[in-house]
Parts: C-alpha cells; sequence; structure tokens
C-alpha cells in the first residue's frame, strides 16, 4: 500500500488521487474476474478500506461488476464466495446506493448466493458464515440507499423481490442454530421491512406505502416470529428480543391507525395469502413466456390492494390468537421483558385497527406493571395511563367498563387451568394488574357474586396447600426468639403449584389489593360462607381470609372489627378448633379413625387457624382498636387458645402457635414476656379452672397452657405459677392410674426446669447437723490441709465419723462431738438464724416429694421423667440442707435399685440423678454409694469392656444406649469419687474397674474418659494410683547400687505382658505423677 501514502499526502489535486485509485483498483478488479481467489479478494477488501469515500464512490460501479458478476457464479468456493461478500459489505459502507436498478440487482444477487431456486429453499450446502455476511450486506445495503432509492424500490412492482428476502430471513431464522446469524437475520428483516432503528417513525408517509406493501407478507412475518417468541429460553434472550421487536414494529407499520382511508374504495383482500402463490412471486423464470405470463398475472392481482376497514377488521380478528399468545409469555429476563413492554404499546398507535386484540395488549402491560424490575413496571405504567386517558376521550364509556368483561373471562379461565410457574407469575401479575386498574371501581364489580366467586376460585386453587410434606412426628421448630419466627420457612405454607417465593409474595399483593379495593361486608360473609360449606378447601379459605382481613388499612377501622371478631369466633367454633386435630396428638376431641393424609392435613388447617388468630393482631391491636378496647377483647378470647397451641407435643403446631405469639408481639410492640406476664392471672386463672372441673384427662389443653406460660414467663410470674403447680399436682395423683397422666409428669419437668434456670443460686451453706456448721471440705483443699496443724487434722477425722454415722443411721455422738458442737441452747439460737427457703425452693420441694413415687412405677416412661425431674429440682434445693438431706434420704431406696436393672437406659438417667445428688449431698451419700451403687457400676463395665473391645468409629455399637452409659460412666466416675470423698480402698476398687479400659484396643472415646478419671482420682490420692499404674506397666525389680555406699532401691522393670496398655499408663505418668520416657517401642 505505499501508493496510498501518496493518496493522502496533502497539495495533491482530486484528479489525481482517481487516477491514482483507479491504477491500484483496476488490477484487483480484473483479477477478481479472470483469477478470482481470497488472497485477490482480501487485498481489494483491504484497499477499499484505505481508498477516501469520495474517491471510492467515483468508482463504485467499476468495483461493483467483478464483484455482482463473481456472485452469479455457481463453481465458486464457498470462502471466495464469503470474501466476495466482505468485499462488497466494505464497499457498500463507504458509499451510497444511487440508482434503484442497482439496488434491485444487488439485493437479488446476494439472496440468490444463499438459496436454491429449484428447491424454493435455502441452498443446504451454504455456509453459516456466507449466509451471515448476505444479511450484514443486505443491511449495508438498505442503510446506504438515499430516501429517494428507497422509495422507488418499495413499489408494487418488487413485491415478489421483497418478499423474496422477507421469506429467506425468516427461513434462516427459523432453521439456524447460530446465535449470531439469527439475530443478524432478524436485524437484516427489519431492514427489509423498513422498521430498523426509527426509521420505521421517520417518514408518515413511507409508512403507509410500505404498511400497503407488508401486507401481503404479514400473515407469514406474524406467524413465523410467533413461532421464535413462543421457543424455549434457552435459544439466548438476545433472539427473543430482536423477534419482539421486529413483530411489534412490523404490525404497527401494517396496523396503525393513520394506514386505513376515510372511504371505503377497494374490495377486502384476503387476510391468508398462499404461502405457495407468495413463493412463486419470488423467483423470475429465464426462459419461458408462461412464467412471464405466470407472474404478471399474479402481480395484477396483487396491484390496486389496499388496507380498507373490512381487511382491518379480518386481520384483527385473525391476529387476535398470536396477540394473545405473546401476551401471556413469561420471560426471565428482564431485558426481554422490556422489549415486551415496548411492544405492547402498540395500543397508542394501533388500538382502533387492533380492536380485537387490545385486551390481551392491556393484559400484557397489566402483567408488566406488576413486574419486579422498576423500568419495566415504570414503562408499562406510563403506558396504561397514557391509553386510558386517550380511550376514555370523548367516549360514553370508560376502559375500565371495556376490562370487567376481560376481568371475568380471566379468572374463569385459571379457575380450570393448570399452569407452571411461569403461567402463575403472568396470571397472578395480570389479576394485580386487573385490579389496579380497576381501582375504586372494583368495589363495585366485586359486589356480584359471579365475579367475586371467579376470583376467589382461581386464587383457591393456584394457593392450594401441599400438606402431604408436613410430618406429624417431624422434630421441627422455629426457636424463640422473634426473628428466627418471623423469618422462618414455614412447612404448613408449601404450596402445590408452585415452589418459588415471589408467588406467594404475589398472592399477598392480590390479598392487599382485595381489602383495600373491595367491599369488606361483602367479602367476609363470602369466605366465612365458604370456610363452613367447603371442607375440601378450608385451608386455602384460611389462608386467604388471614392475609385479607390481616392487611385492612386504619380507615377501614369502624367496618372492620365486627368482620375480625366474626373471624375469630368463627376459628375458635369448638367443631373447628378442636375436630382439626387428631388423638393422637393428645387432642380432646372425638374424631373417627382418621387415615395419615388426614391427619397432616388437620395438623395444617390447625396452623393455619392459629397464625391467623395472631395475624388479626395487626388489627385488634393498632390505635383505633385500642381507643374502642378491642385489644382488651382479643387478648381474653384469644390468648389462651394459642398458648394451648404452643404447649403442644406436636413441633409443628407449637411453632404455629410460636410464630402467633411473635406476630402479636411485632404488632404490639412488646415482647412477648411482658405479653404474657401481663395476662399471666388471667390466662393461669383459667388453667387452675380447668384443673379442677375436668374429669378425668378428658382435655390436656391446661397442662399444655400451664407449659407454655412456662416457657416465656419470667421471675416476676412465680406467684401465679404456684396455684396452678399445686393444681398440677393434684390433677395428676387424682388421675394416676390414667394413660395420660404423664402429662402431668411432662408438665412438672418443664416447671422445675423453669425454676432451675430463671432463679438464681442463692445458697443456704449451712448444712445443719450434718456438717455441724462448719463447710464442706473440697477435693482440692484436701491435699493442701495435710501440711496444717494437729488440730484441723483431728477436727476432720471427727467430722468424717460423725457424717458416717449420719448416713448409716447412727444415733448417739460421742462426748468430743458434743464438745465441739457446743449445747443445745446454741444449737437452737444457731438454727433461729437460719433463713427459710424461698417460696421457689420450698414448691420445688414439694413437688419432688410427690415425684418420688414414680421411680418406682412399672412404666419405663414415668421413671425415665421423674428421675429427670428429681435431677433438676434437687439442684434447686441445693444449699438448702433441711430439705434436701430428707429428701435424698427418701430418693435412694428406689434410685439404687435402678442400678441392678439390665435396661442402659434406666442406669443412665439414674447415673445422671445420682452424679447431681453427689454435687449437692457431697459426702452424705458415700457409704451407700459404696455399698449399693459403685458394685453394680463395677459389674456393669467389667462386662462391657470386653464387649466394646475393638469396636471402631464405623461399628454399630456406637450407636446403642450401652455404649453410651459406658461413656458417661467412666466420665462421671472420678467427679463422683471427688465429690463424695471416696476412700483408698474406694478408690482402688474404681481405678480395677475402670483399667480395662485404657488399653488402646477400646473405642478412643471410652479411653479419654477413662484417662480422665485417673487423673481426677489422683486429686484424691496419687499414691494408689501410681501403684495401679506401675503394676499395669511394669514389675518392680531391685536396681544395684553403683557403689557399696549407696542404698538397694525398688525400680521399675518393663514387661511385655500389658503392651496394649503401654501408650495411656505412659500418658498418666508423665501426666499426673512425674515423667517418664516412653517404651522403645513407642518412640
Amino acid at each position: 500500500m505505499e501508493g496510498m501514502g501518496k493518496i493522502r499526502m496533502e497539495g495533491m489535486g482530486l484528479n489525481d488521487c482517481d487516477r491514482l485509485a483507479f491504477s491500484l483498483l483496476s488490477p484487483l478488479c480484473q483479477d477478481v474476474l479472470k483469477r478470482p481467489s481470497e488472497e485477490v479478494l482480501v487485498k481489494l477488501q483491504c484497499l477499499i478500506d484505505e481508498i477516501p469515500s469520495d474517491t471510492l464512490q467515483v468508482f463504485q460501479r467499476y468495483v461493483l461488476l467483478p464483484l455482482c458478476v463473481l456472485l452469479t457464479k455457481k463453481d465458486v468456493r464457498m470462502n471466495v464466495s464469503v470474501k466476495t461478500v466482505d468485499c462488497l459489505s466494505s464497499l457498500l459502507a463507504k458509499t451510497k446506493v444511487l440508482e434503484v436498478d442497482q439496488l434491485t440487482r444487488i439485493f437479488s444477487e446476494l439472496f440468490r448466493s444463499i438459496s436454491d431456486p429449484s428447491l424454493h429453499k435455502l441452498a443446504p450446502n451454504s455456509s453459516e458464515e456466507l449466509k451471515i455476511s448476505v444479511t450484514r450486506c443486505v443491511k449495508i445495503l438498505i442503510s446506504r440507499s438515499s430516501h429517494e432509492i428507497l422509495t422507488e424500490f418499495y413499489c408494487e412492482r418488487n413485491i415478489p423481490l421483497i418478499s423474496h428476502g422477507i421469506y429467506f430471513c425468516l427461513s434462516l431464522v427459523k432453521e439456524e442454530l447460530f446465535v449470531d446469524l439469527r439475530v443478524t437475520a432478524l436485524e437484516c428483516l427489519m431492514h427489509v421491512c423498513q422498521v430498523h432503528g426509527e426509521e420505521f417513525s421517520r417518514y408518515g408517509d413511507s409508512n403507509v406505502k410500505i404498511g400497503h406493501l407488508l401486507m401481503f407478507c404479514f400473515p407469514g412475518i406474524t406467524l413465523s416470529l410467533k413461532i421464535v417468541i413462543c421457543a424455549d429460553e434457552k435459544q439466548n434472550h438476545k433472539i427473543t428480543m430482536a423477534a419482539i421487536k421486529a413483530w411489534s414494529r412490523v404490525t404497527a407499520v401494517v396496523m396503525e391507525d393513520a394506514g386505513i382511508s376515510e372511504a371505503d374504495q377497494f374490495e377486502c383482500s384476503d387476510w391468508e395469502v398462499s404461502k405457495n402463490d407468495l413463493l412463486a412471486f419470488l423467483w423470475r423464470k429465464s426462459e419461458g413466456k408462461s412464467g412471464i405470463d405466470s407472474r404478471e398475472h399474479k402481480l395484477s392481482t396483487l396491484r390496486g390492494k389496499e388496507r380498507t376497514k373490512e381487511w382491518y377488521a379480518h386481520a384483527s380478528q385473525s391476529i387476535q390468537p398470536v396477540v394473545s399468545e405473546i401476551c401471556l409469555l413469561y420471560f426471565s429476563n428482564w431485558n426481554v421483558r422490556l422489549e415486551m413492554a415496548k411492544a405492547a404499546q402498540l395500543l397508542l398507535t394501533c388500538s382502533r385497527n387492533l380492536k380485537e386484540c387490545v385486551p390481551s395488549l392491556v393484559g400484557a402491560l397489566l402483567i408488566l406493571s406488576e413486574d419486579e424490575m422498576p423500568a419495566v413496571a415504570q414503562m408499562s405504567k406510563a403506558a396504561l395511563e397514557t391509553f386510558a386517558k386517550e380511550f376514555n376521550e370523548g367516549k360514553s364509556f370508560t376502559l375500565i367498563e371495556v376490562m370487567e368483561d376481560h376481568f371475568l373471562k380471566v379468572t374463569h379461565k385459571l379457575s380450570f387451568s393448570t399452569l407452571g410457574e411461569d403461567e402463575l407469575k403472568i396470571s397472578l401479575n395480570l389479576l394485580c394488574g386487573y385490579l389496579r386498574l380497576l381501582g375504586k371501581h372494583a368495589y363495585e364489580v366485586l359486589k356480584s357474586s359471579v365475579h367475586l366467586r371467579a376470583l376467589l376460585s382461581a386464587i383457591f386453587k393456584i394457593i392450594t396447600v401441599d400438606y402431604l410434606v408436613v410430618s406429624p412426628v417431624e422434630d421441627w421448630s422455629l426457636g424463640t426468639s422473634g426473628s428466627d419466627l418471623l423469618t422462618a420457612t414455614l412447612p404448613w405454607k408449601t404450596f402445590k403449584c408452585f415452589k418459588d417465593v415471589s408467588i406467594f409474595r404475589k398472592c399477598k399483593d392480590i390479598c392487599e389489593l382485595l381489602a383495600l379495593h373491595s367491599d369488606l361486608t361483602v367479602l367476609s360473609d363470602t369466605l366465612l360462607q365458604l370456610f363452613f360449606e367447603d371442607v375440601h378447601n378450608r385451608r386455602e379459605i384460611t389462608l386467604l381470609i388471614n392475609h385479607v382481613f390481616s392487611s385492612v388499612t386504619s380507615s377501614q377501622s369502624e367496618i372492620v372489627f365486627p368482620i375480625v371478631k366474626r373471624i375469630i369466633v368463627s376459628y375458635l367454633d369448638p367443631e373447628i378448633w378442636l375436630m382439626e386435630l387428631c388423638p393422637g396428638f393428645d387432642s380432646g376431641a372425638v374424631v373417627s379413625e382418621c387415615t395419615v393424609a388426614e391427619i397432616r392435613g388437620m395438623v395444617v388447617q390447625a396452623c393455619l387457624l392459629v397464625e391467623g388468630l395472631g395475624m388479626m393482631s395487626r388489627v385488634m391491636t393498632s390505635a383505633p382498636a385500642c381507643a374502642a378496647s378491642m385489644d382488651v377483647w382479643y387478648f381474653r378470647v384469644c390468648l389462651y387458645p394459642i398458648l394451648e397451641r404452643i404447649g403442644q407435643p406436636n413441633a409443628v403446631l407449637a411453632g404455629a402457635g410460636k410464630l402467633s405469639l411473635a406476630l402479636i408481639s411485632q404488632s404490639t410492640r412488646v415482647d412477648i414476656p411482658s405479653i404474657i406476664h401481663s395476662n399471666s392471672d388471667y390466662v393461669l386463672r383459667h388453667v387452675v379452672l380447668k384443673l379442677r372441673n375436668t374429669s378425668g384427662f378428658s382435655s390436656p389443653a391446661p397442662l399444655h397452657v400451664f407449659v407454655a406460660v412456662l416457657e416465656f414467663s419470667s421471675p416476676s410470674t412465680f406467684n401465679e405459677l404456684e396455684e396452678a403447680v399445686e393444681s398440677v399436682l393434684n390433677y395428676g395423683f387424682k388421675y394416676i392410674n390414667h394413660p395420660r397422666s404423664s402429662n402431668c409428669l411432662k408438665s412438672l419437668l418443664i416447671f422445675t426446669k423453669f425454676v432451675n434456670i430463671k432463679f438464681p443460686k442463692s445458697r443456704n451453706m449451712n448444712m445443719g447437723s450434718v456438717c455441724d456448721g462448719d463447710e464442706v471440705i473440697s477435693f482440692t483443699a484436701k491435699t493442701n490441709t495435710l501440711e496444717n496443724g494437729t488440730g484441723q487434722v483431728t477436727r476432720r477425722i471427727m467430722d468424717y465419723v460423725r457424717l458416717k454415722e449420719a448416713a448409716v443411721g447412727g444415733g448417739v455422738e460421742s462426748e468430743g462431738e458434743k464438745g465441739s458442737a457446743g449445747d443445745a441452747a446454741d444449737d437452737s439460737m444457731e438454727s433461729d438464724t437460719i433463713q427459710k427457703p424461698p417460696k421457689h425452693v420450698m414448691l420445688t420441694v414439694e413437688v419432688l416429694r410427690q415425684i418420688l413415687t414414680f421411680i418406682s412405677s412399672k412404666e419405663r416412661e414415668r421413671k425415665l421423667m421423674a428421675m429427670d425431674i428429681l435431677s433438676e429440682g434437687i439442684q434447686v434445693a441445693e444449699g438448702y440442707d433441711d430439705e434436701l438431706l430428707p429428701l435424698v434420704h427418701k430418693v435412694w431406696t428406689p434410685l439404687s435399685a435402678q442400678f441392678a436393672t439390665d435396661d442402659p437406659l434406666l442406669m443412665h438417667r439414674a447415673f445422671n440423678l445420682l452424679m447431681v445428688l453427689s454435687v449437692a449431698a457431697k459426702s452424705f451419700i458415700r457409704d451407700r454409694t459404696l455399698r449399693k451403687v459403685l458394685p453394680e457400676i463395677r459389674k456393669f463395665l467389667l462386662k462391657q469392656s470386653k464387649i466394646s473391645l475393638k469396636k471402631d468409629s464405623a461399628s454399630a455399637y456406637r450407636f446403642s444406649q450401652a455404649y453410651k452409659l459406658q461413656c458417661s460412666l467412666l466420665n462421671g466416675l472420678g467427679e463422683l469419687a471427688v465429690n463424695v470423698e471416696f476412700q483408698e480402698q474406694d478408690i482402688s476398687e474404681m481405678l480395677t474397674a475402670t483399667a480395662p479400659y485404657l488399653s488402646c484396643q477400646q473405642p478412643q472415646p471410652l479411653q479419654d474418659a477413662c484417662i480422665k478419671t485417673y487423673k481426677l482420682a489422683c486429686t484424691l490420692d496419687h499414691n494408689i494410683v501410681f501403684l495401679k499404674l506401675a503394676h499395669m506397666r511394669s514389675i518392680l525389680k531391685e536396681m544395684q547400687p553403683p557403689s557399696h555406699e549407696f542404698k538397694v532401691y525398688l525400680g521399675l522393670s518393663q514387661t511385655s505382658s500389658g503392651v496394649e496398655y503401654h501408650k495411656n499408663v505412659s500418658r498418666l505418668l508423665n501426666d499426673c505423677i512425674f515423667e517418664l520416657p516412653l517404651p522403645p517401642h513407642e518412640t
């Protein structure tokens, strides 16, 4: 390109530039004609890109000639054809088309290069590269043609040629897979139809003329683009966007209101033009007079056809199914929805000629006006407002009146069709849009029972609850904090038709619109009538009632309070409230035998009812309601049933009750404990009265309420709880042989846990007659006091003797004990100074005394609950020895019997209780523990040590109750020994029983627990522990001194009999006694 540098040289004249350009173009053009190749075309394209546009315009015809000739040749290689079209595109991009014949010839030859005239379709051997190059070249050709040339080109004479281009553009879109090719073909289609960019709206007269020409291709264009638009979204959203744009713009040009003539001058042409006739127009026959005559004959049939009123009416009626289908499509990509919003603005220019399609286009705008993307929603709302304003001007009826009937059709269609999630989103957006469009007029529309019931039927079908996913025995919980309750996923709000939460949010929007724009009295009457009559849809009706009437505004308070009261009373109707539960859930209702599916449906219905009570608090605790004292009525009526659900043993029902209470807390802006405390006297009074007046176990509801109050109460509520606890005790023992009396035990267990957690440990450390005023000696202080004076040792020995006598029931104290204790008068004065235990301790102790009977029960469940209650309650009584020690004495006999049982679970719970007693009573239970309990524990551990051997982490044994008991015993024996102060012999027996678990063949958790026991035993007597370990690791032998001046000592000698114990024994010796090197085989 050395010459091109000369072309750009300053001062060179125009003629010189032309001559130089011609000298460079001429040989390349000749080569294109004589020796066409890819290299020559690449050089020509590069030269075209370098030559200035003005100079290139002079030689446009000269360069076009070889390129067009090359396009007509059939024996050219595919890559040469591609380069030819690319070169032609470069030339057209830098020049202008100034002759209509030139435009016609290039247009015809470009499409002919990718077609097969014999088959009337795309050439099967054309490559994608050639097709995309041709479509791009056609775009450039049309865009570089002047307005005058295009006006002359788009005439009746060229209808076959234009139809030819349209047909092959549509064929490329439908048949090809390459995304860029399909998008380019759609853009080419818009250029051929003169609707690209803003051109379709720039020249008003031209639009009318283009519309007259496109009317013959309009059916094929519409149907073909509908197929592309309705195709799967996997085809790429760019294709869908381009297809929607092409369809809407072609429709706007053909069906625009300005295109209709005032006078009906022509006969109506047929809407459907035969495809074969159109294809016949596309091909020119090179030979034969008959072909020419046929073409001229068909042109004569098209000549003079115009778009008349009748044609528009027929076209609108025929295109209506296509428009309806397109307008009801859902597109996941928001850019496509935005393009659809632009397409639906056909209403603004074609509403008169597309009369049959107006409802569908309005529906599309209504759907898009509810879109989650602000840009889409704002454009759609603006178009609706503009259309409604233009529609209402000069008419005796409004758009709203026109849309009423269509609204009824839509609701009927939704009631009897099965839709997927995408169709549901469209349908719900459409309903929301209709309700917003109707606005205040919906008040009158929904008074019609036909419209209202059609709408409700559609909503019921959409929100059908999938109750089968709720398990009656599932361990499920919402939590207790308000944030957890309000944000949790609710199992009773799982729907059959959809899983997307955005669909349910849209359902709630419809409920808000119903509450805002409907007659609440008529709506409530209809819903409550359906609530009692339509049992099959009662769950959906309840859900709709909850969301509609909990979203009413404060301006509607005058009429809404009686309605909400009526709803609450209907919910709490005994036939509804009680019959929704199955006897398997401790309900007092008497129902017939039911299937699992029916039980699940009942549970879901019960959850919706109790949630509804909580949702109504938004209305009943609002400022206008409080002014009318409606909040007082609400709490008195609703709080007790809600607490009844919270105390249910079914986890899902309990969760629904907690959610309801959280909704009340959110509405009143008061935390849940404060709500319970404010109403505890009223609620607990009902509990007491119901327990007193109930015959047998007809209903456990009072116990459920009692449990719920305990769960959310604070210590300030204890005074009200006292009478209720006494009633529960009397109620349980009155019907002690009833199968459901275990409900009372569950309630008392929760009470003891409540007291143990809520009340701080203000311990009275006076040990009464057991410790004689001295503080209990802990195991950590024992080793430190060995170095103190002789007086302390003597006093502790005396304490030990006295404790031992008290433990075995001994009676007479020695003179030394009397002297150390002081006279009787001093003891009586000292007892007067002891504070009386607080109420919660006395009440808990009374509960424990009553519960003792159940430890000897024959029912396993009662035994377990009784020991759990004692474990919690004894911790409350810890430090109050006058109440604690007699209780410990009474519990010991039935407790010790549990260690002789073969049930590992009972023995496990008994050991947990023993651990609690050891902390609270200390050495008071030492003698009994050593005589009654430790032998049984030792026997069990030695027996199970052989069973648990070589049980790795994958073994099923690790999931057994026996293994769990082993872990608990090994973890707790050391603490038990420390708490009750085992002596040397006792420690030795304990270590002997646990020694097998130091084997490396035992499960690792058992090894770790055993090591923990040895370490704690070392704090009591490290000598005995050392001897045990030394015996397990080695034997003693005489160590010969290096000189006779040294004494002879016994030393350690490694044995080979205890290899499996080496690791853990050495670890204990290193950690607890002194550092010893590991054996050689372990290093």
